[in-house]
């Protein structure tokens, strides 16, 4: 992801901004491919087929997106929709 950002988006992303992942499988190694003291998004798409939130609250997407300041907004059982809060809680 990080070699991508940087060829497009030279200074820094502008706002608001969002990205959507979705690479079968891949989406871990792609949110462990970038730079997050570089390019942090105020909301992330990610494929997760998923029927359950509290299963989805196990998931090594979640807790990655947790420690990064995301939290889960909504699911709709295939797509987990985060947004970055800038204030833990």
């Amino acid at each position: 992801m990080e070699v991508i950002l940087n060829e497009y988006c030279v200074e820094r992303l502008q706002e608001p901004n969002f990205v959507d992942i979705d690479v079968e499988g891949l989406e871990l190694d792609v949110l462990e491919g970038n730079n997050w003291n570089r390019f942090k998004f105020n909301y992330i798409l990610i494929e997760q087929k998923i029927q359950s939130i509290d299963v989805i609250k196990d998931s090594t997407l979640f807790k990655f997106l947790s420690k990064k300041g995301y939290a889960l907004l909504a699911h709709n059982g295939l797509t987990g929709f985060y947004k970055y809060i800038t204030k833990k809680f």
